[in-house]
């Protein structure tokens, strides 16, 4: 049997362990946690290292957790196929950090979204360097990428669906 889990706002390590406990986590395929404050980095860890069938993540304003533990989905989820990561507004990750743990960790990816404001045209290029099985690509959100010329070209020969940065960030492609 297949379980997806959507957890959002308050939610702690053991609340998260007792419910895989309960719900038989080694079948886990899919996984949303959103605003979760009280999951620290090593309860996140620890839960991850239970789920080796995981093939969709969704993470989003999770303030505690890292590009550390980006690399530890990688590691323990050689199953996952689709990623999807909002950073937290006042988190202190730089998001070419993400992008270099998740190029580094997750070969086997085949739909990435990354929301926030950080990432750039180095991350772009690591993670389509690392990942390349990747369909599709979202940077809607994510107003650094300058998609010079280069990039741009390489994004749309790799990537079928390709999500440039929205308009509000990005009015051209610059050479």
């Amino acid at each position: 049997m297949c379980y997806i889990f959507k957890i959002s706002y308050f939610f702690c390590k053991n609340q998260l362990i007792f419910l895989f406990k309960l719900y038989s986590a080694g079948h886990l395929r899919r996984m949303q946690l959103s605003c979760c404050r009280g999951l620290s980095h090593e309860g996140f860890n620890e839960t991850l290292r239970k789920l080796p069938l995981l093939e969709e993540l969704e993470i989003s304003q999770n303030k505690q957790l890292s590009n550390d533990s980006l690399e530890i989905v990688g590691q323990c989820c050689p199953l996952l196929k689709s990623l999807k990561y909002s950073r937290h507004p006042l988190d202190d990750i730089e998001m070419n950090d993400v992008a270099f743990a998740i190029a580094k960790t997750m070969p086997g990816l085949h739909h990435l979204k990354i929301s926030g404001d950080e990432l750039s045209n180095d991350g772009v290029l690591a993670v389509l360097d690392g990942c390349p099985l990747l369909e599709t690509l979202d940077l809607k959100d994510c107003k650094y990428v300058s998609m010079r010329l280069s990039v741009w070209r390489r994004s749309r020969e790799q990537i079928k669906d390709f999500g440039l940065p929205s308009q509000d960030y990005y009015s051209s492609v610059r050479i």
